[in-house]
């Protein structure tokens, strides 16, 4: 949770707009999915989650 905190806190000034990780297998798929990252299309286990949703966990509001 500390890295997507400090995402936040660093979106604004690089223009991040998501973070994105490589699952290594399908549990570890379901432990990001339970915290709300999205699958991309181009495989299954390459996931997500915008920096604008990271803002609202941490009750920030995020504008790139």
């Amino acid at each position: 949770m500390h890295a997507l905190s400090r995402s936040c806190e660093i979106a604004q000034k690089l223009g991040v707009f998501a973070v994105e990780v490589i699952a290594k297998d399908e549990g570890a798929r379901h432990f990001y999915e339970k915290y709300g990252f999205e699958r991309l299309i181009d495989d299954p286990n390459h996931l997500y989650l915008s920096i604008e949703v990271i803002g609202s966990i941490f009750g920030r509001k995020q504008t790139i």
